[in-house]
């Protein structure tokens, strides 16, 4: 194991993991989610051969056992009356490590559809028109669509995302 090498990989995507992870509908569990991924990342280092993709798929289904928990423990507060509350889309550490930029579209993602924050994350995170299609189960023209409007959304700026959308 390079511990190093894990160091130095975990402080550069740990952040983009949990923005990632927001992007995709997921701002209540980002970052457990990215933390379960991480964790599981380091156990498997040796083994791992793309380690910035492993680490995304680990956490988007981590997370989405999460939501799936949450939406069942929600189901069973309404059956009781419960009230239940949102926790801050950014945590003060998370906010601290990320740009204003960043903050930015972080915050304007909450109004978007969550299928238009899963294509704007996967943009983001260097996948092609195909092979968003294909992730996400959809027509290229319609993955077109969505970037049209994620651009209109996040104004004359690309958003932070290198042109990437």
């Amino acid at each position: 194991m390079d511990a190093e090498a894990f160091s130095s990989f975990f402080r550069s995507e740990y952040p983009r993991l949990v923005v990632h992870l927001i992007a995709r509908g997921y701002a209540d569990f980002a970052e457990d989610a990215a933390e379960e991924a991480m964790r599981e990342a380091y156990q498997n280092w040796a083994t791992i051969s793309s380690p910035a993709a492993w680490v995304r798929t680990v956490a988007v289904r981590v997370a989405g056992r999460l939501a799936a928990r949450e939406r069942r423990r929600i189901q069973a507060e309404g059956a009781y009356g419960h009230q239940t509350s949102r926790r801050e889309v950014l945590s003060p550490e998370l906010a601290a490590a990320l740009s204003e930029e960043q903050r930015d579209v972080v915050e304007r993602l909450a109004g978007m559809p969550e299928v238009r924050r899963q294509v704007l994350a996967l943009a983001f995170d260097g996948y092609k028109v195909k092979e968003i299609a294909s992730e996400l189960s959809m027509l290229e023209a319609t993955v077109r669509s969505h970037l049209r409007h994620i651009r209109k959304a996040l104004g004359p700026n690309d958003g932070g995302t290198g042109g990437a959308v």
